[in-house]
């Protein structure tokens, strides 16, 4: 009996370890079935947004995935308050998936560096414990400007704050008002929601309460500032011996009641302030009567030095903003003299650099006849070769005719004479300049120096004999310009003897010599056209170092005809 007992033991307990071993086995086997279906695939079970990805290989889902967002982005984001609605595309909000980022996150479940944990998460996803929310961005500024579009719904608090009563002569207090702003945490987190899931339902806008920072109790201390700061007007700006007035009027129109923190407390109070913008403007208008460019001092060369015979001017900026700040704070104070604050400028050339200039002797001379000239042109030449007596060109500066010349019309002194203007001679303010340009052209030209801008006449003029060695300019358009490219500065003296018109250069030679060859004159017709020509050769040590060709074709003047002067 005890033998059969023994021996049904001995059975069940084989049974048991058999069943056993069958049990690890096939727990075995199913941990490295799952194992071998997900090798290079992502764990079955893992979702996106509730895509299914599991099974499939990174390109495989990334392909699926990029389908499925670039449908959802040809639906529409709605955003819906009560009966109105407010549409955008997922442009309009700078929306982007970032798919490859999320992909890889996907695949990486499950593969940790842990084995025993990686095979706890590839049996959490084959039973649906990951469904990951999309990878995205927003981009704010086009956020928050779609919410500008929207925010046409709210009616924010408006804080209490004062105002000038001019029939009762003093401040009374405008009260707070409650007000409704768009909930806009809410509305970002419903957005996300559905960018996360590929939802397609409307967004819903609430409105929230907006309370007032500053209501009537607390705008007490800004009626006493702002009383007091009125009755100290007026106040006065100055600046060396100006004065300007800052009278009641005008302070009130600057006035700007805004929200500060008290001290010690922190608690927001109203502050009167200054509106920082208006006093701008009003400094900017104001600056007119201060601001003045540096003008250079201007030399003569005599008796082989350099004087000056003009000592030159400071120049003064009004610094807008620093006054601005100025004002302010001296308003606030009630300090009745406000000092304005005015930058120095130094001219770039003074007297005192006379002797620093490394001018020694004349360079070269340009001359011009103008013989015959009417009245208005003989008048326009002066004036225009006055403007470049004592110029000063720095070592490396180019010379600009135009620029040097300015504004030529009657408050400068110019009289209306002939130019040639769109295949026509007609009279404007400044006729004759050209003898100026033309004359300064040829004193650059015998003085070596490299000309980078000139153009000839269209047509030849007697006033420019020989032909071929002119300077058309026509402001802003036609220049001469020639670059300083000596090592010391060039002084630029003008000068006319009855009809003669020269310019000397002085400056000190490093060895340069300049050779004219021409002008020649060729292809005369009997309709007056031609064409010239002249070379600059420049020598150093007796080799040539630069040589410029300067043509010049000219028409015939029966293409331009003269029009009858409207001012005469």
């Amino acid at each position: 009996m005890a033998s059969r007992r023994h021996k049904t033991i001995k059975i069940v307990y084989a049974y048991l370890i058999a069943g056993s071993l069958f049990f690890a086995a096939a727990i075995l086997i199913f941990f490295l079935t799952i194992q071998l279906m997900n090798i290079g695939k992502i764990s079955r079970g893992v979702k996106a947004a509730g895509v299914e990805l599991g099974g499939l290989s990174r390109e495989q889902a990334k392909e699926l995935l990029d389908r499925e967002t670039g449908e959802y982005r040809q639906s529409v984001l709605s955003f819906v308050y009560q009966d109105r609605q407010f549409n955008s595309d997922f442009d309009g909000l700078g929306i982007v998936f970032n798919n490859g980022a999320l992909i890889q996150s996907a695949y990486e479940i499950g593969r940790g560096p842990n084995s025993f944990l990686g095979l706890f998460e590839q049996l959490r996803a084959l039973f649906g414990y990951y469904n990951l929310g999309l990878n995205y961005a927003i981009d704010s500024a086009k956020f928050r400007e779609f919410l500008q579009t929207i925010s046409r719904l709210e009616t924010p608090a408006k804080d209490a704050t004062l105002m000038f009563d001019e029939k009762k002569q003093d401040f009374i207090v405008v009260e707070e008002k409650s007000g409704l702003i768009i909930d806009r945490k809410r509305l970002r987190a419903e957005l996300e929601f559905n960018l996360s899931n590929l939802r397609r339902n409307a967004i819903n806008v609430s409105l929230v309460e907006d309370a007032p920072e500053i209501t009537a109790n607390e705008t007490e201390a800004a009626k006493v500032q702002a009383k007091e700061i009125l009755a100290q007007a007026p106040y006065s700006l100055k600046f060396e011996d100006k004065k300007w007035t800052l009278n009641k009027d005008l302070l009130l129109g600057w006035f700007n009641f805004a929200a500060v923190a008290e001290a010690g407390s922190g608690n927001k109070i109203l502050d009167a302030n200054f509106d920082s913008e208006a006093v701008e403007k009003y400094l900017a208008v104001l600056s007119q009567s201060i601001n003045r460019e540096p003008i250079n001092a201007q030399f003569e060369f005599k008796n082989s030095r350099v004087t000056a015979f003009a000592l030159g001017q400071d120049g003064r900026r009004l610094n807008v903003e620093k006054s601005g700040e100025e004002i302010v704070e001296n308003l606030k104070n009630r300090r009745k003299t406000i000092v304005l604050a005015v930058q120095i400028i130094e001219p770039e050339i003074t007297a005192k650099k006379a002797d620093e200039l490394g001018i020694k002797g004349l360079l070269g001379r340009g001359v011009s006849d103008f013989s015959g000239s009417p009245k208005n042109r003989r008048e326009n030449i002066r004036i225009g070769a006055a403007k470049f007596h004592g110029i000063l060109l720095k070592p490396g500066e180019e010379f600009s005719f135009n620029k040097l010349l300015g504004e030529v019309g009657p408050k400068q002194g110019y009289l209306p004479e002939l130019v040639i203007k769109r295949n026509k001679t007609v009279p404007e303010y400044g006729g004759g300049l050209c003898q100026v340009s033309t004359t300064a052209f040829r004193a650059a030209v015998n003085s070596g120096l490299l000309i980078t801008d000139r153009i000839q006449h269209s047509f030849a003029v007697k006033y420019y004999n020989p032909q071929g060695f002119d300077a058309a300019i026509y402001p802003p358009s036609a220049d001469l310009k020639f670059k300083n490219d000596s090592p010391e500065h060039v002084l630029i003296q003008t000068k006319i003897e009855k009809s003669k018109l020269t310019f000397e250069f002085y400056g000190t030679s490093d060895g340069r010599e300049a050779k004219v060859v021409g002008p020649e004159e060729y292809d005369k017709k009997p309709d007056g056209s031609m064409k010239a020509k002249f070379v600059q050769e420049i020598y150093r040590n007796g080799e040539l170092v630069r040589k410029m060709t300067f043509r010049s074709t000219y028409r015939s003047p029966d293409l331009y005809p003269i029009e009858k002067n409207p001012l005469e």
